[in-house]
């Protein structure tokens, strides 16, 4: 309903000021963006670092999102969720899966690889020392400023190439 997720459209707007290529979308458009993913990556107009993050249900979409490109051969370089609602394990597709999940509450979960995943995984807990609950932990400015350090480390690890 776009009301809910609105740390999206901040996190969104942060990573514009850092200098990267930035989208948000509804969650239900996940589909289209893996369509148009997979052509960008085909011809050889993305330039990696290739990040897909997601709240709640934006969350579950995100994950699938990444599991879409990764059966069509293209690998997410890092996939991001805010306390996904539904779904548990990751398809294969992302090299490194960060969730970010409350231990409390009706919706927090880690996430565990589904068959032939063959990334990382690293739940992160956000109870303790944050106010954060589902409503607000895609809000949070400490984990915005993580994920945006941790896209900026994956830059850094190597050239960007463009179709990967």
């Amino acid at each position: 309903m776009n009301i809910f997720s609105t740390g999206m459209d901040s996190l969104g707007a942060k990573l514009h000021q850092a200098g990267w290529h930035a989208t948000v979308h509804n969650h239900i458009a996940w589909n289209e963006l893996a369509d148009a993913l997979h052509t960008a990556a085909h011809q050889v107009q993305l330039c990696g670092p290739l990040v897909v993050v997601g709240h709640s249900l934006g969350g579950d979409d995100a994950i699938r999102l990444s599991g879409n490109l990764g059966t069509r051969g293209v690998e997410v370089d890092m996939l991001v969720t805010f306390d996904p609602t539904l779904l548990g394990a990751v398809l294969p597709g992302p090299r490194l899966v960060v969730n970010y999940f409350q231990t409390t509450g009706l919706w927090g979960r880690q996430l565990q690889p589904s068959a032939g995943f063959t990334g990382r995984i690293e739940n992160v807990p956000v109870d303790r020392g944050l106010m954060a609950n589902h409503f607000t932990i895609d809000k949070d400015p400490v984990l915005h400023a993580d994920v945006l350090a941790r896209i900026t480390t994956l830059a850094a690890a190597g050239p960007c190439v463009p179709g990967i």
